[in-house]
């Protein structure tokens, strides 16, 4: 009997289907959520997962020491900006940045002032 194009087609497809099925089914493991977790000699797991080498942890630490270098010097930076930019003031508008500026301050702590007395009421409510 001649078989079809088709036939061999579904044929070919069922077979493949049952393989992939049959893989997977070892991948998974007993609850059924995602691949079995790797185990050591004695069979149980062991929670490390792959330690990175020495020459990346050495590479990060380098990159956070600039990181924080540069936002060091981002802050130092800003902080003369602002002293230049009050320093070529004449002397009235000085003062006036100046009492500007405190009175930013004070609106900040009474503005925390606020919050942290509204977020006591609502800890004691829900304590």
């Amino acid at each position: 009997m001649k078989m079809t194009i088709l036939k061999r087609f579904v044929l070919i497809l069922v077979l493949f289907l049952i393989g992939y099925a049959h893989s997977e089914a070892q991948a998974v493991n007993k609850n059924g959520l995602g691949p079995a977790p790797k185990r050591g000699i004695s069979g149980i797991f062991s929670g490390k997962g792959k330690q990175k080498p020495k020459s990346v942890a050495r590479i990060k630490k380098e990159q956070e020491k600039k990181d924080k270098k540069k936002q060091e010097e981002y802050v130092r930076s800003v902080k003369q900006n602002q002293q230049r930019s009050v320093k070529i003031q004449t002397p009235e508008v000085q003062s006036r940045m100046k009492q500007n500026q405190k009175d930013i301050t004070d609106r900040e702590k009474a503005r925390k002032k606020k919050e942290s007395a509204s977020s006591k009421k609502v800890r004691k409510k829900y304590k």
